[in-house]
């Protein structure tokens, strides 16, 4: 830390942290869905948060997330609703979370609203107008632009507490996503391990041999060079072209982002690696349904609307995960944070996937790198009470209502016990009139034993069964899965997260990606007048990598002197701290 705490705040930790003690624990859960009731007792491993704070500590803290119903539920602790009062997952899990919490914190008071949907383009406004609603600046929320945040100085540094015993069993590798120069800016509320779905039933039926998960960049090639325009038994290999194979298929863009420090270069999409990649793009378009929606168009023209393709999109074909879902797709590298929806064993779901047998794998092996995974992390963010008297330095108080915040933060996102009352609790969904586990598809933070016990929880849920059951052979149903998730306990990726790193810049008064050129790649008026089919596509493309390379590293050169100015005003940073 770069302030002067409060020295009684200071003593108080000092004396009240412990060493780490794993203890297990008897949990009996009660599961009710409508008019069932399932008792189950399991043994829980955990290793319980313990930063010196009263469990008789009398406060009051507020969460926003968005995934909700567009309710703001009061003291959700001490509540009684039942699944049919719940009506979004993130209203459930927050509840199931506060009753939990205050068993242990009895006085504290939480609050939370959840907005409808998505957060939108104006997520920060939303978190000011519950200021202004309610007196109070939300104590926790879901962050979509962390370092915007800690430029203004709103988000509390939680490395404060690296002595936590539950805070030392977080996943480094994760943690690392939300660090700006030793600043630990958040901890990952939600988090997903994105491979790639493979449809086996459809290639079954076709006669297309299944490669394993343990696949290559040409394997994934060959594989999905499958297609057909038939309207009797239509499919495509893909979507689109998956730009995330080359993004963590080499060591100069997602890893490079990474673990950038300092200096220049933020990423090179210029580099050998990156360039010796780019063919896949036009030889993977072929048998996508994009390039055969683009090459319908150019054959049929102003009949192209009467095309088997054309037909298909105009019948509910252009979300990609419906594709899938349908059995329009051997793969989908997107949506990943539809897999528990597709697992769903309601078939009125509304978005089950009408499928036997698919499973998730992860992102292909290239010449430069493993086969590996991307990540979807939405980062929750504590509040910097410091700011609240208009004093930079932390009170007391102030740091107290940290502590608070904290602990409610961490209990939620890492806390065994927290998995198991999400397991536990159901909500009820009005549009598949049917209930579902509040406990959605992130997986669990934490390292070593904790780990596997918290994804014995995640196995209850029906939606997400699938993923961890075995035939009678004993052997996965899901093996893509199961290596996916050994990729992701052991940290062996390297992502970043558009709500954490450095992701926009203004641009005519408008918020634009930074990396908008390479990002849009495959746009005409951008990448000098070729579609991807264009057999001179390649070359136009490798011509304009030197100059997006050079204007991207210069947008996060702002950016990252953006996250420092605001560093240096409000947490007391120095020059010196960012070299």
């Amino acid at each position: 830390m770069k302030k002067l705490l409060s020295i009684m705040m200071a003593l108080v930790l000092m004396v009240a942290l412990i060493g780490c003690t794993e203890k297990t624990t008897s949990v009996t859960t009660t599961t009710t869905t409508g008019t069932t009731t399932t008792t189950t007792t399991a043994n829980l491993t955990n290793i319980e948060s313990d930063t010196g704070l009263d469990t008789n500590v009398e406060a009051e803290i507020d969460i926003v997330l968005w995934s909700g119903d567009g309710s703001t539920l009061y003291d959700m602790g001490h509540q009684n609703y039942t699944p049919d009062d719940l009506l979004a997952q993130n209203n459930a899990a927050a509840y199931a979370v506060s009753k939990a919490f205050n068993e242990i914190y009895p006085n504290v008071k939480i609050n939370g609203y959840f907005k409808s949907g998505d957060p939108g383009g104006l997520w920060n406004q939303v978190l000011e107008t519950y200021r202004d609603d309610n007196g109070r600046f939300p104590a926790l929320w879901a962050s979509v632009d962390l370092s915007g945040d800690v430029s203004k100085g709103i988000v509390a540094d939680i490395s404060r507490f690296e002595d936590d015993p539950l805070y030392q069993q977080l996943n480094p590798s994760i943690m690392a996503m939300m660090n700006y120069y030793g600043f630990q800016a958040g901890l990952p509320q939600y988090i997903l391990p994105w491979g790639v779905y493979v449809n086996k039933s459809l290639a079954d039926e076709n006669g297309i041999e299944v490669p394993n998960y343990d696949w290559d960049i040409d394997e994934y090639t060959d594989f999905t060079s499958n297609y057909s325009n038939d309207p009797d038994n239509q499919y495509y290999g893909a979507m689109d072209t998956p730009l995330a194979f080359i993004n963590t298929g080499t060591t100069t863009i997602r890893q490079q982002m990474l673990n950038y420090t300092s200096g220049a270069s933020v990423l090179n999409i210029n580099s050998d690696e990156v360039r010796s990649l780019i063919s896949y793009i036009h030889e993977w378009e072929a048998s996508t349904m994009y390039g055969n929606l683009d090459k319908e168009t150019l054959e049929l023209g102003e009949n192209a609307a009467t095309g088997p393709v054309h037909t298909l999109w105009s019948t509910g074909g252009s979300w990609d995960y419906h594709l899938f879902r349908q059995g329009k797709l051997l793969t989908l590298e997107a949506q990943p944070w539809m897999m528990g929806d597709c697992a769903e064993t309601n078939p009125n779901w509304w978005a089950v996937c009408n499928i036997d047998d698919w499973d998730i794998y992860p992102r292909p092996a290239t010449d430069y790198q493993d086969a590996t995974i991307g990540l979807v992390l939405d980062p929750m963010a504590v509040y910097n009470y410091c700011l609240e008297d208009g004093d930079l330095a932390c009170t007391a108080e102030e740091e107290l209502m940290i502590q608070v915040a904290y602990t409610f933060a961490i209990f939620w996102c890492a806390d065994s016990r927290s998995f198991a009352a999400r397991a536990a609790q159901t909500f009820y969904d009005a549009g598949s009139d049917g209930y579902s586990s509040a406990l959605n598809d992130s997986v669990p933070i934490v390292t070593g034993p904790m780990f596997d016990a918290q994804m014995e929880h995640w196995y209850t849920p029906t939606k997400h069964q699938r993923f961890g059951a075995v035939n009678e052979d004993d052997e996965y149903l899901m093996p893509g899965f199961q290596e996916v998730l050994r990729i992701y306990k052991e940290g062996l990726f390297w992502d970043v997260s558009d709500k954490a790193f450095p992701w926009f810049y203004s641009s005519e008064g408008s918020r634009q990606d930074i990396q908008y050129e390479w990002q849009n790649y495959w746009n005409s008026d951008i990448n000098g007048g070729k579609i991807k089919s264009d057999t001179d596509f390649e070359s136009s493309l490798l011509s304009l990598l030197p100059t997006w390379n050079t204007l991207i590293n210069e947008r996060y050169e702002q950016a990252f002197v953006k996250i420092q100015n605001g560093m240096k005003l409000y947490y007391g940073y120095q020059d010196s701290d960012f070299e």
